[in-house]
């Protein structure tokens, strides 16, 4: 493949690689796809065809004037969201380049477009699947511009490209693999190296538009009617630190937020209790947790959410603790726990919380008389007498509040069926017609009958909505919560306990699964979290512990180098191969020269030999400040210089003349290369 077609072929594919990180994103709609793909294989057509269907220059000029208009419009009148018409403008202007005639300025033109793009793509997502555009990218883009840079060298040397390098070659196949792998390297120190700060400083409505999950809600509302349907998208990550998975009791309750009045159709929070909690020392804010006394088993997580139309702070079972929380300070309201300040975007925090559940035996005996402020725990509408019947029917045969609430939900369990599809009788409250004619419904439905029947038995309870369980991971030691595992259940409250759980809901709540290849699926869990965790939310603290980590590795080193143990214990295969890449990388970024012949033919004969030469005279030219435009041919820029007052001119007339001779014309001899050199030597010596 010659140099031209190389550039044609670099071109289309890094314009291809930049509209790509966008479109991924999704916020590239089909009729943009289709109109960009049209433009990019008319526009190879044209280059490697040597076809005419393209825009003329007044016509593209006119389009790129209205488009800035347009979007402007958009902005300023509409109130369509800047970020969003800036990437139309970026696409539409990059198919008026693809669609017109292509000079190296427009080819350069169609590279920083596409550039663009890649970063706005960036900014638009943190799925991993821009990994995968973010490597193509990166490997395009090296080849992309060693072939311009090439090509502009080509031009610059007069000749009309018929005499042209083969460019496809081991060697420069192998560079460009060497000098990609030295840009990650040197961009991964960079991403460890800078500053992180805190905040989103790029969301907005726009970039989160079809982020937003619908799995879980701060609200209940019965008597919806429809079907639920089932997503199995990510809504969090939870990685357990102090223990491992195989260890944690499952299914894990992930507590959201708490509901305590009830309308007789929906569930929402009362204002009483609310209050901040402030952070201590190393930023840790300490919470509620169960009474004193109460049986302590904590659990440490790190919990990445996605973005959520919430404020609320997800934990395991009961919290008592959060840190790193945006903001800083932790908002409580009816033991529920949530941000001072809502956010929309992906959030990092740490949670401590404790997963012990009271023995049967202690819930028993747990007697004690109720508080007064528990009094907003027995609020209920004004519901038909049969739910007040049923509630003492089930409950007649206990004596205490652990064996009545376990004769509740053993009842719900036994008597009533899961079902995702919603039915609604117009007449009456929806709980009424779940308990006495349809005994069917959701989890939502479960949890209410739940704590309404024990509060019609006098006993405290509420409804809480959060995740349940999610899917585990070894790879990872963590837990991916989905969407479909969105839930509701009850908590019913013991004085000397505090708020104990209780699941009314039956089987068949279970969402998407692995699929048929669960170990890929678990590794591309897997994958996808290290690029959440150590990609998209490096944090300052993480830049912290690695610098710590690299320095106390240091001087482990150091003191073994220096204390008789010997360089061998030093070295491992790991270390030996980081050394000898950072050596490569040493030896190639100081021999540029080495890297330069890589890219230039090897000589097929005298006539590249000459073209070497003369590319030598006029690199020595440009040091000296007389560099020759693209524009001009060879005999243009010699003739150019006794006009610029050179001193040389003269000689580099005859240079370029004899250059010429012998690339145009019968091939040199030896003798004739060297009278080339001699030539190039002497205007090297002139004193400009």
């Amino acid at each position: 493949m010659r140099v031209s077609i190389a550039l044609t072929v670099f071109t289309h594919l890094l314009a291809l690689a930049g509209f790509l990180s966008l479109s991924l994103t999704g916020a590239v709609g089909p009729p943009v796809i289709a109109v960009f793909s049209f433009s990019l294989v008319l526009s190879f057509y044209n280059e490697r065809y040597g076809k005419g269907y393209y825009l003329g220059r007044g016509i593209s000029t006119l389009s790129a004037l209205l488009l800035v208009l347009y979007v402007a419009l958009e902005v300023f009148l509409m109130g369509v969201e800047p970020f969003k018409g800036i990437l139309e403008f970026l696409i539409l202007v990059q198919v008026l380049k693809l669609l017109g005639r292509k000079n190296m300025r427009d080819i350069m033109q169609i590279y920083a477009l596409s550039f663009f793009q890649f970063i706005a793509g960036t900014i638009i997502t943190v799925n991993f699947s821009y990994a995968a555009a973010f490597i193509i990218y990166i490997a395009v883009a090296v080849c992309a511009v060693i072939v311009f840079e090439m090509r502009r060298g080509a031009l610059e040397s007069g000749g009309p490209g018929s005499d042209e390098p083969e460019l496809v070659t081991p060697p420069f196949l192998g560079t460009s693999i060497v000098l990609g792998i030295c840009i990650l390297l040197a961009a991964s120190l960079i991403f460890i190296s800078v500053p992180r700060l805190g905040g989103s400083y790029f969301s907005s409505g726009f970039l989160r538009t079809g982020e937003l999950r619908s799995g879980f809600s701060d609200e209940v509302r019965l008597g919806r009617v429809g079907e639920i349907k089932l997503d199995g998208s990510p809504v969090m990550t939870v990685r357990v630190l102090n223990r491992d998975i195989s260890d944690v009791p499952y299914p894990l309750y992930w507590r959201g937020v708490a509901f305590d009045e009830f309308d007789g159709e929906s569930w929402r929070s009362g204002s009483a209790g609310y209050r901040i909690y402030k952070p201590g020392p190393a930023g840790r804010v300490a919470v509620g947790g169960r009474p004193a006394g109460g049986v302590k088993d904590i659990i440490e997580q790190e919990i990445i959410t996605e973005p959520l139309d919430t404020d609320v702070l997800f934990s395991a079972n009961v919290p008592v603790g959060f840190g790193s929380v945006p903001g800083g300070r932790v908002a409580a309201l009816n033991d529920s726990y949530s941000l001072h300040d809502r956010v929309s975007y992906r959030i990092k925090y740490y949670a401590v919380s404790d997963i012990s559940v009271p023995p049967p035996g202690e819930l028993r005996n747990d007697d004690s008389a109720y508080a007064d402020n528990m009094d907003a725990y027995l609020q209920l509408p004004p519901l038909g007498d049969r739910v007040k019947e049923l509630a003492l029917e089930i409950t007649s045969s206990d004596a205490g509040v652990y064996d009545k609430a376990l004769s509740v939900k053993r009842y719900l369990l036994t008597n009533y069926t899961y079902t995702r599809t919603l039915g609604r009788d117009a007449s009456g409250f929806p709980l009424e017609e779940f308990l006495f004619t349809r005994k069917e419904g959701h989890c939502e439905y479960f949890a209410t009958a739940m704590a309404v029947l024990l509060r019609e038995a006098g006993i405290p309870s509420r409804v809480v909505n959060g995740f349940i369980g999610g899917a585990p991971n070894e790879h990872g030691n963590f837990f991916l919560v989905r969407e479909s595992d969105a839930h509701s259940w009850v908590e019913v409250y013991f004085p000397e306990h505090g708020w104990v759980t209780f699941d009314p809901t039956p089987e068949g709540q279970a969402g998407p699964g692995a699929g048929a290849f669960p170990l890929v699926t678990s590794y591309l869990d897997y994958l996808r979290y290290r690029w959440s965790r150590y990609i998209i939310d490096f944090s300052r603290g993480d830049q912290l512990r690695l610098l710590n980590e690299a320095r106390d590795k240091w001087s482990w080193k150091n003191k073994a180098l220096f204390s008789g143990t010997g360089i061998k214990s030093l070295f491992d295969r790991r270390t030996a191969a980081v050394i000898a890449v950072l050596v490569l990388c040493i030896w190639l970024a100081a021999s540029r020269t080495r890297i330069a012949s890589c890219f230039r033919r090897k000589s097929k004969g005298p006539r590249g030999k000459a073209s070497a030469l003369y590319t030598e005279a006029l690199g020595f030219l440009t040091k000296k400040g007389f560099a020759k435009p693209g524009s001009m041919t060879a005999g243009e820029f010699a003739d150019s210089l006794a006009d610029r007052s050179y001193p040389g001119s003269a000689l580099m007339k005859l240079l370029t003349d004899t250059y010429l001779g012998m690339r145009f014309g019968d091939p040199p001899d030896e003798e004739g290369l060297k009278l080339l050199a001699g030539l190039l030597g002497k205007l090297k010596r002139i004193k400009a």
